[in-house]
């Protein structure tokens, strides 16, 4: 059961938060309420696997059997934690090189800026 291998990591640099992205399974997003772009962003260009609950802020940047999978409730989990991930990887990485490149962020900042 998905449940029973659940691990907590408090107080990782980025180095070693990057390095246990790549050898996990998924970046999972169970908030309610908010998203975390900026995590979910990052486990995209780490070509991390992408789940996350079915919100505003993450839907802002996942699009369901696109980029990542989303889930309204635990039977939507354990669903979707057994569907394939290759594709969304795929997609997820090149949404991310193409929507938010550093370059194009800098860009963005720099017009506000301006």
């Amino acid at each position: 059961d998905v449940y029973k291998r659940q691990y907590h990591i408090n107080g990782l640099n980025k180095k070693d938060i990057y390095a246990s992205m790549k050898q996990s399974t998924g970046l999972i997003n169970c908030s309610i309420n908010e998203g975390m772009s900026s995590a979910i962003l990052e486990a995209m260009a780490l070509r991390c696997p992408v789940y996350a609950f079915r919100n505003p802020g993450n839907m802002a940047l996942v699009r369901d059997n696109f980029n990542g999978y989303l889930f309204s409730s635990k039977s939507d989990f354990s669903f979707i934690i057994k569907l394939p991930t290759k594709h969304i990887i795929k997609n997820a990485f090149d949404y991310v090189s193409v929507n938010h490149s550093p370059r194009n962020e800098r860009n963005a900042y720099l017009g506000i800026l301006s």
